[in-house]
C-alpha cells in the first residue's frame, strides 16, 4: 500500500498553510518540518466542511524558535516545549471545533539528555510528553526569585533524572526540582542528582546524592518533625517600646511562615505592622503582617515565606514592630526549619 504524505515548512516569516477537508484526507499524514526563529505566526488551518471525527495525524519534526509569534495547528497553539521538540500530533473534529492532542506513545521515543541552562528565577515547565528523561541543568545564575522545575502531562510510572551541575547564587531563594526542595548548598556547589517518579498525583523524588554518592535527603522529607520548629514572643506598638525585636540564631535555616494575634487592642487612626528581616535586614517575601486600625484581641495575621528568608548560625533576624498612632501589642509565632 502505497501512503502519501503532505509537508509544510515553517519559516521564520511564519504565514498559513491550508488543508482541504474535501482533498487533503487522502495523505496518511501531514509532515511538518523547518528550522527558523519566527519573526511572524504560523498557523495551520482548514478549507472546506469538517465531518465529526474525521482527523489528520501531524509529524511534527520541525525546530521552531517562538519568541513572542505562535504556531498554531487547528486552533491550537503549541507551546516552545512542543515547538521545538519531535512529536506526533492527532487532530480529531468534535462536530465544533477541532481537539489536537500529542499522541502518548512518543514516550518510548523521548529517551535521551535534554541539556537545561537554568534560569535566575520562576517555574520552569518540562512537558513529559515530548521532553528526554535525562536533564543536565547547568548555568550559574543570581536567582531573583525562586526555582522551580516541573514537569507537565506526566502519568503514573514517568520517571525523571536530574543531574544537577548548575552552581546557582540563592540570595535567600530556594531551588525545587519535581516538587522537592534541593539543600542550599547542592543549589550552590552542583554537586546533585534527583531522581523523581511520578505515583499519579505527585513526584516522588527517591534519591539525592552527590558526585561521592552520599545521599542527601532534604530535612524537610527525612524528618520534618526534628528539623522544624516554633518560637513564640510578644511585640509591641506602645510608646516607647516599637523596636527590632532581634533574635539571634545558633543554627542554619530558614523562616517558613509567621503567625501573630493582638494581645491588646490595636489602637485607632492607622495599622500596625510586624516586619521580617533577614540578617541584612532585607524584608522576608511573604514576611509583613499588618494588623488594622482598632484590631480587637485575638485579631489574627499570618504570612508564609517565600525569599529572604535562609539564616546561618550567629545571624541576627529582625521582627519590627511599628505604628503612628500607639497603642496595642501581639504574640508573634514563627515556624523555623533547620537546615
Amino acid at each position: 500500500m502505497i501512503v502519501l504524505h503532505k509537508t509544510f515548512t515553517i519559516v521564520a516569516g511564519g504565514g498559513t498553510d491550508t488543508l482541504n477537508l474535501s482533498q487533503d484526507n487522502q495523505y496518511g499524514n501531514i509532515i511538518i518540518e523547518g528550522t527558523a526563529t519566527l519573526s511572524s505566526n504560523y498557523t495551520i488551518n482548514t478549507t472546506g466542511t469538517p465531518v465529526l471525527n474525521q482527523r489528520f495525524i501531524f509529524i511534527y519534526r520541525a525546530n521552531i524558535t517562538l519568541g513572542s509569534n505562535t504556531v498554531t495547528i487547528l486552533g491550537t497553539s503549541l507551546t516552545q516545549e512542543e515547538a521545538s521538540t519531535f512529536s506526533i500530533m492527532e487532530a480529531v473534529y468534535n462536530g465544533s471545533s477541532w481537539n489536537l492532542a500529542i499522541l502518548r506513545t512518543l514516550r518510548d521515543g523521548v529517551d535521551g539528555v535534554y541539556p537545561l541552562t537554568m534560569s535566575t528565577g520562576g517555574t520552569v515547565v518540562i512537558n513529559a510528553l515530548i521532553r528526554e528523561r535525562i536533564i543536565i541543568l547547568t548555568g550559574s545564575p543570581t536567582l531573583t526569585s525562586a526555582y522551580d522545575l516541573q514537569v507537565s502531562n506526566a502519568v503514573e510510572g514517568d520517571t525523571f533524572e536530574v543531574y544537577y551541575f548548575a552552581n546557582a547564587t540563592t540570595s535567600g531563594n530556594s531551588v525545587t526540582i519535581l516538587g522537592k526542595r534541593v539543600l542550599p548548598y547542592i543549589a550552590q556547589t552542583g554537586i546533585g542528582y534527583i531522581r523523581g517518579v511520578y505515583d499519579g498525583s505527585s513526584w516522588q523524588t527517591v534519591i539525592i546524592r552527590d558526585r561521592n554518592n552520599n545521599y542527601l535527603i532534604d530535612p524537610q522529607e527525612l524528618n520534618a518533625r526534628s528539623n522544624t520548629y516554633t518560637m513564640s514572643f510578644p511585640v509591641s506598638f506602645e510608646t516607647g517600646e516599637q523596636c527590632n525585636n532581634k533574635i539571634k540564631m545558633f543554627h542554619n535555616g530558614e523562616v517558613q511562615e509567621v503567625y501573630a494575634i493582638v494581645t491588646k487592642a490595636i489602637a485607632a487612626t492607622d495599622s500596625a505592622t510586624i516586619t521580617c528581616k533577614n540578617n541584612g535586614g532585607t524584608t522576608m517575601t511573604g514576611g509583613v503582617l499588618t494588623f488594622p486600625a482598632s484590631s480587637t484581641l485575638n485579631t489574627t495575621a499570618t504570612g508564609t515565606i517565600s525569599a529572604n528568608n535562609t539564616f546561618v548560625s550567629g545571624d541576627e533576624l529582625f521582627f519590627t514592630s511599628a505604628k503612628t498612632t500607639v497603642g496595642g501589642k501581639a504574640l508573634i509565632t514563627i515556624k523555623i526549619l533547620k537546615t
